[in-house]
C-alpha cells in the first residue's frame, strides 16, 4: 500500500512540475492571446537567410515565439526570451536587427498584452515586437 502512495504521490510531483514548466513562459492568463497573436503573426521575411521580404510565411508558434526582456548595448536591440526549463531555445540573449523589429514594418501589429516578444529559429531572432513604452 505504501509503495502505491509513493507511485501516486511522485506521479502528481512530476505532473506538476511538467505542466509549471511547460507554461513557464507564457502565464495562464495569456497564454490564448499569445497562442492567437503567434498563429497570426507573418515574418518580415520569408527567408530570413536571403532577407526575401514577403510577409507571407509565419514567425513562429507557441514553442519558439516568448515574452522577453530587453536591453541595449552600444545602440544594438538585445531580447532574452523567457524560456521554460524543458525548452528547445537557448535560454540567452539574442541580437535584434531591427530590420526584424515589428514595430518599423510597414504594417505593424501591437503587442497582444503590451510586452515585447521574441521568435527564435535555430540561433537567432526571426521575429521580434517591443512592448509598450519600450
Amino acid at each position: 500500500m505504501h509503495d502505491l502512495l509513493r507511485i501516486t504521490i511522485f506521479t502528481a510531483f512530476v505532473i506538476a512540475a511538467t505542466l509549471g514548466t511547460a507554461t513557464a513562459q507564457h502565464p495562464p492568463e495569456h497564454q490564448a492571446l499569445h497562442e492567437q497573436f503567434y498563429s497570426t503573426w507573418k515574418s518580415p521575411y520569408e527567408n530570413l537567410a536571403t532577407r526575401t521580404e514577403r510577409r507571407t510565411a509565419g514567425c513562429c508558434g507557441i514553442s519558439d515565439c516568448f515574452p522577453a526582456d530587453v536591453k541595449y548595448v552600444g545602440g544594438r536591440l538585445w531580447m532574452h526570451p523567457r524560456v521554460p526549463q524543458q525548452s528547445a531555445v537557448e535560454d540567452r540573449w539574442y541580437l535584434v536587427p531591427a530590420s526584424l523589429l515589428e514595430n518599423n514594418q510597414p504594417d505593424p501589429r501591437e503587442s497582444p498584452d503590451g510586452q515585447s516578444h521574441v521568435c527564435i529559429v535555430g540561433d537567432q531572432a526571426f521575429c521580434a515586437i517591443l512592448g509598450s513604452g519600450q
